[in-house]
């Protein structure tokens, strides 16, 4: 083996008494150069090498293998113009409704869904589902309180939660997968 100015050559090693013949191999050394540069083989000498590998997102450790495609469904989508105002308008007449039965203590998901539909929303575009307890939590009972999203436009979301010390409403696009509220996960 002879080493020349970065670079290495193998031209014959003896292994146990039996001449084994290397192809001369010269390979290009290089501080983040992300590429290895095989030269001076005869064109019988079949070759494995090893591709160039693209750095990742983000350092090692910084997050998850895939964490990006993992998380996709979560990312809103932009609302249009139409889609803006249309949830604009629609947050106002959910938020009035919405007061009103917190200032009564009406929580449940019959009471937010009854409020939501009274204002004309279709069923179809209309979503409620029972506060969900913290994983956090010690207690398997779930708070007071609901959840609720309306569909307006084509990705307009107006969408938050009722419960005794909080009413809140806000308007996204809907995720990914064209929904507006997140599947409950663990």
């Amino acid at each position: 083996m002879a080493v020349a100015g970065g670079a290495v050559t193998i031209e014959r090693v003896v292994i146990s008494g039996r001449a084994l013949v290397l192809v001369a191999v010269t390979g290009v050394l290089g501080v983040g150069c992300g590429t290895e540069t095989v030269s001076s083989l005869p064109s019988s000498s079949p070759v494995a090498t090893r591709p160039s590998v693209p750095a990742p997102a983000s350092p090692p450790g910084e997050s998850a293998p895939h964490h990006q495609e993992n998380n996709a469904w979560k990312y809103r989508r932009a609302l249009s113009k139409e889609d803006e105002r249309l949830a604009r308008a629609a947050e106002g007449r959910v938020r009035s409704a919405l007061k009103e039965l917190r200032e009564n203590k009406e929580f449940s998901v019959q009471a937010v869904e009854g409020a939501l539909l009274g204002l004309g929303y279709p069923s179809d575009r209309v979503q409620v589902r029972p506060v969900r307890a913290s994983p956090l939590s010690s207690s398997a009972t779930p708070p007071p309180g609901a959840e609720f999203a309306v569909r307006v436009g084509e990705r307009g979301c107006v969408l938050g939660d009722v419960r005794p010390r909080r009413l809140l409403v806000r308007v996204e696009g809907t995720t990914a997968e064209g929904t507006c509220l997140e599947p409950p996960t663990h």
